[in-house]
């Protein structure tokens, strides 16, 4: 833009690209007065490219230059596709306007959708009479719920109005006082049923406010715009993003609970650029500018864009397959040594939630190695414009803990013969030490079975006769999670079963355990690794049969066929003895 528009920010694309990755938009980058888009294909049907900024104007009045814009095979510094620098249209008129001595415009509270009132502040540079009149244009998505008000009452440097209409998004006052050079005054707006309504969607809104000496509304005294930022809902009380035991280092499971203060469209994977979607992000600290925290990869070994298993535990279905629990989950990969460079998890393929929608769902990590704050947002897509929905931030403190060992009296097969789907029994009991573990979102079993054993992406878990409904089944990361919805104390003796699980392929000696994990107020507290009491058996060679083609002593070329049938599957690359 040469000097053009000043300080651009808030880039994004609206509309003609799409993404060359999985978890990430076409990026639109700033320096100085140079937009860069970057990291986007230009798919078929796409007719238009559009990009929405902030900047702003010149400090004189002029007809600007145009825009010059150019398209590159690869980096800027590479052969150049196209460009143009004389469309007319990419010009702008800025107009020779007197801006007041100060002027701002504020609200009750900045939280989106929050209802108060409005407040025009300003200081003329020139003494204003009775019968001025100020025009302010309200941005259309504010919602005035009844008549406009101009507030005279209770507020100091309030000014004294005789007349206060409304006529489509723009407000009309006429002063009923005096208001001299300099005056620090205040204009309140509001309305006859409760008050002026900020936008629903956070983000940056414009208002326009002209001041004339007269009622011919020709030559302004004043004309000048103020940007009022809108900030997303946060989330309440409800909420944590935690791992499950906060030991530092250790591999555990990050559980994000919530109750949505506002409804989520869809996850949807598949999508047009102009269609709205939603997603989940959950961001992890790689470094806090002294200490290292979770590794840029979380521990999971992945690239960028690398798909990560989470599981949803409740209040969250699937899109794509409802009968699974199974969402679509990207990292966004951090940087060890940069703050402003944090891990992030984003969550699609979601059905649409609404507000008051409590979910929870499990996410595998290796946990921090320090104190952290992790932060969850809810976030809508629309025209490849970001908007926040709800947020908030959530610190957690990492320590070095002992678990006492948890007494399990039994931790066996139901069929203990390999490549059956069968079933693991646990009966286990804490013990006294640890006290009651409540049924809440932070206490929790985890079970972590050896490498041979294949977990069912659906989970089927009972306590005694009762299913269990906040069950998951991590498969990939080898862990089976339960979130207690009942109260576990020394007095009774736990009885779990999970259903469908694969036995190993091969007989495998010895057998890995089944470390038997209890946590409580998210702290590992009890703790047991215990192998299969039943060994494992391997399958049986039914309907062996050995044919000759001769009984003759001595005879040559004799063939031996060897003939059976197999219970189980033996890999290409297996071995068979004779």
């Amino acid at each position: 833009f040469n000097t053009i528009l000043n300080h651009p920010q808030g880039c994004h694309i609206t509309a003609g690209l799409t993404s060359t990755t999985t978890s990430t938009d076409p990026t639109c980058t700033i320096s100085l007065n140079t937009l860069t888009l970057t990291n986007f294909s230009y798919p078929l049907g796409e007719k238009q490219i559009q990009i929405h900024f902030l900047a702003t104007l010149p400090p004189f009045a002029q007809v600007t230059p145009s825009v010059k814009i150019y398209t590159y095979l690869s980096t800027i510094n590479g052969p150049i596709v196209d460009s143009t620098v004389s469309a007319v249209h990419s010009q702008i008129t800025v107009e020779d306007v007197s801006l007041p001595v100060s002027g701002s415009i504020g609200h009750d509270s900045v939280t989106a959708g929050a209802v108060g009132k409005l407040m025009v502040i300003f200081e003329p540079g020139q003494t204003m009479g009775v019968g001025s009149n100020i025009m302010v244009n309200v941005p259309l998505e504010y919602d005035f719920v009844g008549s406009v008000l101009c507030d005279d009452v209770g507020f100091v440097g309030e000014i004294v109005v005789t007349e206060c209409v409304m006529n489509a998004n723009t407000v009309t006052v006429v002063t009923g006082q005096v208001v001299n050079t300099g005056a620090s005054s205040t204009l309140l707006l509001t309305t006859d049923d409760g008050g002026i309504g900020n936008p629903g969607d956070a983000g940056s809104y414009v208002f326009g406010v002209e001041i004339y000496l007269d009622s011919d509304l020709v030559n302004p005294l004043h004309k000048y715009n103020n940007e009022v930022t809108i900030t997303p809902i946060q989330f309440d009380g409800t909420t944590s993003v935690t791992p499950l035991s906060v030991e530092a280092s250790r591999k555990t499971v990050l559980l994000v609970n919530t109750t949505l203060k506002s409804d989520v469209p869809a996850g949807d994977t598949v999508f047009k650029t102009y269609e709205t979607r939603g997603e989940i992000h959950i961001t992890l600290p790689t470094y806090d500018g002294t200490n290292t925290q979770f590794g840029p990869d979380l521990g999971l070994g992945l690239t960028e864009d690398g798909a990560i298993e989470c599981v949803a535990i409740s209040g969250i279905t699937s899109l794509s397959n409802p009968s699974s629990p199974r969402l679509s989950c990207f990292l966004q990969r951090g940087t060890a040594s940069k703050t402003a460079s944090p891990a992030k998890i984003i969550v699609r393929d979601f059905q649409s939630m609404s507000a008051n929608q409590f979910f929870s769902l499990a996410i595998p990590l290796t946990n921090s190695a320090n104190n952290f704050s992790a932060t969850i947002e809810t976030v809508k897509w629309t025209n490849r414009k970001k908007v926040v929905i709800n947020s908030g931030n959530y610190a957690t403190v990492v320590g070095a803990y002992a678990p006492a060992v948890l007494n399990v009296s039994k931790l066996d097969l139901s069929v203990p013969t390999i490549q059956i789907n069968n079933e693991i029994l646990i009966d286990f009991r804490i013990s006294g030490g640890t006290g009651t573990v409540l049924a809440n979102q932070q206490n929790a079993v985890l079970v972590e079975v050896g490498a041979e054993w294949e977990l069912p992406e659906v989970a089927t878990c009972y306590r005694g006769s009762t299913l269990i409904t906040t069950c998951g089944m991590l498969g990939q990361n080898k862990m089976i999670l339960v979130v207690l919805d009942w109260n576990i104390d020394s007095a009774t003796t736990v009885s779990l079963t999970f259903d469908n699980i694969d036995n190993p392929v091969s007989q495998v000696n010895p057998l890995n355990g089944f470390q038997v994990n209890v946590t409580k107020n998210l702290v590992l507290v009890e703790s047991q690794n215990s192998v299969p009491t039943s060994p494992l058996q391997a399958g049986n060679i039914n309907n062996a049969v050995l044919k000759i083609s001769s009984d003759r002593q001595n005879a040559p070329n004799v063939d031996y066929r060897f003939i059976f049938t197999v219970v189980s599957d033996v890999p290409a690359d297996g071995t068979i003895f004779l």
